[in-house]
């Protein structure tokens, strides 16, 4: 199984590594586990197909 992140395209901080999504990908590079990147933009968020994953 692998692991999926779902992100947003663009970082609502800037980029200065305080999104959620970079202490996963931390934590998974550091034991060597694969995953998978989702980006997605706020407007695809509130997108149906989007919706049916996370309601």
């Amino acid at each position: 199984m692998t692991i999926t992140i779902t992100a947003f395209e663009r970082s609502p901080d800037g980029g200065k590594g305080l999104a959620r999504d970079m202490r996963v990908r931390w934590a998974l590079e550091e034991v060597g586990q694969h995953y998978d990147v989702r980006l997605l933009s706020f407007k695809a968020m509130k997108e149906p197909a989007h919706l049916a994953l996370h309601p």
